[in-house]
């Protein structure tokens, strides 16, 4: 499923807005959890989205393959493959904008949560470095204390996620690089922070990064 965000003013970071200031965003959804393993494989199998970069998590080696894993969120994947499986159910990216509302407000706020759940970190409410489970959850596993106001489950800890705001090259870089945003299971508190953000190339993919969808609501 999805959650719903209605169009309003919100304040969102420097990383996701060019400063700390409300940017009035229009109505969107976004999915609840991140994208599992079992969703992806359904692209694949439709022959719309490309293999992961490894079949296996931190810990597990048969991650992709296992069933056992079906709920478990999609890794390995970069941002191109990202994208294809948002456009394969008539989605899209997230922009990390939207992510932050998601992820940060309440219902007619302004003003944004530090954590998904409120002002301070909280160990039993995300899959951390804290955590010391030294990989992947099952989605939603943190429902409901870990979710944002607006209901999304995991959007500090378990894997980081892709959006799709491009802050373009760095310097030794000849490819455009692309927020990142939530922190995963190798994160510290301050990495689960809503306003943090990590650029990173389109190519890359790695065992604790990820990605949910979003979509356009009404005119």
């Amino acid at each position: 499923g999805m959650v719903t965000i209605p169009a309003g003013l919100y304040t969102v970071s420097a990383a996701a807005a060019g400063s700390m200031e409300p940017v009035t965003v229009r109505a969107f959804a976004i999915d609840r959890t991140e994208v599992t393993v079992g969703a992806y494989h359904a692209c694949i199998e439709a022959g719309r989205c490309p293999q992961p970069a490894s079949t296996a998590s931190a810990t597990r080696p048969n991650y992709l393959l296992d069933g056992a894993f079906e709920r478990f969120p999609m890794i390995n994947v970069n941002w191109p493959a990202a994208s294809d499986y948002c456009a394969f159910v008539g989605k899209r990216l997230p922009s990390a904008v939207e992510w932050e509302v998601a992820a940060g407000h309440a219902p007619g706020s302004e003003r944004p949560n530090p954590y998904p759940w409120g002002a301070q970190f909280q160990l039993q409410r995300a899959n951390s470095a804290r955590t010391g489970l030294g990989d992947t959850q099952e989605v939603g596993s943190y429902r409901p204390s870990g979710d944002s106001e607006f209901g999304a489950a995991d959007m500090a800890g378990n894997v980081a996620e892709w959006t799709a705001t491009n802050v373009g090259r760095a310097a030794d870089s000849e490819e455009d690089h692309f927020l990142t945003k939530g922190g995963s299971f190798v994160a510290e508190p301050e990495e689960l922070l809503v306003a943090f953000s990590a650029p990173q190339p389109a190519s890359f993919a790695a065992p604790w990064l990820g990605f949910r969808c979003a979509l356009d609501v009404g005119g």
